[in-house]
């Protein structure tokens, strides 16, 4: 639709009946906006505006396959405007409409907008790989080609960021194949791809082969200049890998160039972190600031107010310089940005972010708040791969080191040491792994060229036999009784063949009746969770409407504990049918989550600090709801009455394994109770509610004054229990 036809659409909308071709129309014109300028927030506002009108449309007739289509206009556009969780609940629902909708384009669509999404609120690798291979498999099935050749495309790239550079290959292998019987011609993504792969494994003549195909093809294409600054860039990181940064700054410069020249802003701020990092390593800080201050000046948004991309160069590169007192300057901002708009940040850039912070403090001597962000970086990276987490150790030797804690430093450089030696062991292994795929794949593919060679040769043999026959009567008789034979055995293998084939198809009915089996079985567990979850969410909301009827201080504290005590276990439901496994809650994931949400709940949780030291566990889900209402209740008391007025304070969680059971532990440094305190006497429904819930258990609960007021739980899970807990 041209401008012209979208504004004489808009015009008619009013009066159109309620039928599917308004929801088409309506979906047209959210299009119309949301590709005219996605970098105007006005246009995405527009385009949201229609896509929720064809969604009511939609949902007022049960139009079905509309509906799907709108959620899924609606996902591309809250990503567009990086509200990256609005955007995967619409990719979410849009992957439900359209899952039975035998629609297989559109739950293609979905599952890549749902994968997207979910990359992009930090999701892992392996989640993404299972989004995109079902997404892969849905255009299978409805025979585009060209969008499952993007898929394994995606996989590839997918593969290549885990290290498994081998199935990388293998994957651009069969996603070539499927663009050129689709037709398909612009190819040089596809070779940049496998370029910067071959690269990655060292293959450096393949890897610059490939890119120069990249490049000839773009040409050949008309492609627009814009990819050539993302094969500079990609040339520039592969140079960078390979620890040679001299080489990687001519291709990162015309990057940038060409970025500049289309003026693409978030282009060029993608471009300027790796150009400025390239220039730290070779150490030309000098030229690195005048670069950003420059490109500042040319485009003001890389100073944007929702991330802290900006003053986290600014601060790596006055590190560099030794400079610490400017550095310290950006941190200030990094800190206040991660603040406001933590929930919104990708989350592999935080750990940028709060690397950035914990290098500048150690450097000024704040030891303190190192610590602090450090302690955090370790919450995080509990639920991300086992870099980060070693990282998290690096930091934690330096800081005790330079703070004088020797023990604990050359504690933390050992297991530093351990899981470094322990990931170099199997990067090797994994090398000569996928050299052995690679080998093996090759070797089948020339299996298969000599099969047909044969094939061949069999064929003219038959040929040169028959000729044969025809020449000679003797020749005539004996070829004769030899086809007979040949005959005979073939038609044995037919009939032999026909059995087998009946009997595969068989199996194969049955194994795919097994497995629609299983996953309905797993979605309806999801299913139930979702539901679960969303009932408590309603009950809060009904305990939330009631308090504005309520006028007494103490009905309105009981409705509010009440509410907390539903969200705890709200988020184990929402966490199980967010899982693979249905019936394990992860425990570092969960308090975590778990904590943020009662400190977002209080305000006075300003001046309180979590620290948190749970071990990698999952609980089943018999344990899991009495430890998140334990957790609740003693996280709420400490924050209410340990620290009065605006004392600040530290509450202390523990979780660990104790020879066959567990310890949990909540510890505060506050005021502490009572020395003559019971239990007994005390009217207080969250400790007897702590102390029943520790009963069901089996456990021990013991409350006690420790500089402070501290809560331990003893229990252990019983083996004939239908589930134990998985010690990861």
């Amino acid at each position: 639709m041209n401008s012209k036809e979208v504004s004489q659409a808009e015009g008619k909308m009013a009066s159109l009946p309620q039928h599917r071709n308004k929801v088409s129309q309506l979906l047209d014109i959210s299009m119309y906006y949301f590709n005219y300028d996605t970098h105007n927030p006005l246009d995405l506002d527009k385009a949201s505006k229609f896509a929720l009108e064809a969604l009511a449309t939609g949902e007022a007739i049960n139009y079905t396959k509309g509906i799907g289509q709108s959620y899924l206009q609606l996902s591309k556009i809250s990503q567009e405007a990086k509200k990256y969780g609005q955007g995967k609940k619409y990719a979410l629902k849009a992957v439900d409409v359209s899952k039975n909708l035998g629609a297989t384009d559109l739950y293609g669509e979905a599952l890549v907008m749902l994968w997207s999404t979910s990359t992009l609120t930090g999701a892992s690798h392996q989640t993404g790989i299972r989004l995109i291979q079902n997404a892969g498999e849905a255009f299978k099935r409805s025979g585009n080609l060209k969008r499952e050749g993007d898929c394994l495309e995606e996989l590839a790239d997918l593969y290549q960021m885990e290290g498994d550079y081998a199935k990388a290959l293998i994957e651009l292998k069969k996603a070539m194949e499927l663009y050129k019987h689709s037709g398909f011609k612009k190819l040089q993504n596809i070779y940049e791809l496998t370029g910067r792969v071959h690269l990655l494994m060292g293959n450096l003549d393949k890897g610059v082969e490939c890119l120069v195909n990249a490049e000839n093809t773009a040409d050949a294409m008309g492609e627009t200049i814009e990819f050539y600054s993302t094969l500079n860039n990609s040339i520039a990181m592969a140079y960078t890998t390979f620890g040679q940064p001299d080489k990687a700054l001519p291709y990162i410069e015309k990057a940038l160039q060409i970025a500049v020249e289309l003026n693409r802003p978030e282009r060029v701020e993608v471009i300027l972190v790796n150009y400025v990092s390239i220039l730290s390593k070779l150490q030309r800080t000098d030229k690195a600031i005048a670069l950003v201050d420059k490109m500042i000046v040319q485009y003001p948004t890389i100073k944007r107010q929702d991330a802290p991309v900006w003053e986290c160069m600014m601060a790596d590169i006055y590190i560099d310089r030794k400079e610490f007192a400017k550095a310290a300057q950006y941190c200030e901002g990094i800190e206040r940005k991660i603040k406001k708009n933590g929930k919104e940040l990708n989350k592999d850039d935080i750990f940028d972010f709060i690397s950035s912070i914990i290098r500048c403090n150690i450097a000024l001597g704040n030891y303190k708040k190192a610590l602090l962000y450090n302690t955090k970086y370790d919450s995080l990276c509990n639920i991300r791969s086992r870099v980060f987490c070693n990282t998290y150790h690096m930091w934690a030797f330096k800081i005790d080191s330079a703070a004088g804690n020797y023990v604990s430093a050359i504690k933390h450089y050992q297991q530093y040491k351990q899981v470094n030696d322990e990931m170099l062991g199997e990067t090797k292994a994994r090398q000569i792994n996928q050299l052995n795929i690679l080998h093996e794949s090759e070797k089948k593919d020339k299996n298969i060229l000599l099969l047909k060679e044969q094939a061949q040769s069999q064929e003219n043999s038959l040929k040169s036999a028959n000729f044969v026959r025809n020449t000679t009567l003797a020749g005539f008789m004996i070829m004769s009784v030899f086809i007979f034979i040949i005959y005979r055995n073939y038609r044995q293998n037919l009939r032999s063949n026909v059995i087998l084939k009946s009997q595969k198809e068989e199996i194969d009915v049955k194994n795919t009746s097994l497995e629609n089996l299983i996953s309905e079985k797993e979605w309806l567990l999801k299913e139930i969770h979702h539901r679960v979850k969303n009932n408590l969410h309603m009950v809060v909301g009904l305990l939330a409407s009631q308090c504005e009827f309520l006028t007494g201080k103490e009905a309105v504290q009981a409705i509010n504990e009440s509410q907390r005590r539903v969200e705890a276990m709200s988020i184990i439901h929402q966490k199980l049918y967010q899982s693979e496994n249905l019936s394990m809650i992860d425990m570092p994931s969960y308090i975590y989550e778990l904590t943020e949400n009662l400190a977002d709940s209080f305000d006075s949780a300003k001046q309180v600090r979590f620290q948190l030291d749970i071990c990698n566990i999952e609980f089943p889900l018999s344990h899991s709801v009495p430890v998140g209402l334990i957790l609740n209740e003693a996280i709420t008391n400490a924050i209410k009455y340990a620290f009065p007025g605006e004392a600040e304070g530290v509450i202390d969680i523990v979780l660990k394994q104790e020879g066959k059971g567990f310890l949990l532990s909540v510890r505060d440094n506050g005021v502490g109770i009572d020395e003559h305190f019971s239990i007994d006497e005390s009217p207080s429904l969250g400790l007897k509610l702590m102390q029943g819930l520790t009963g069901d258990m089996q456990g021990d609960f013991l409350i006690r004054n420790n500089n402070g007021t501290e809560i331990e739980i003893r229990f252990s899970i019983n083996e004939d229990r239908e589930a134990i807990p998985n010690i990861i």
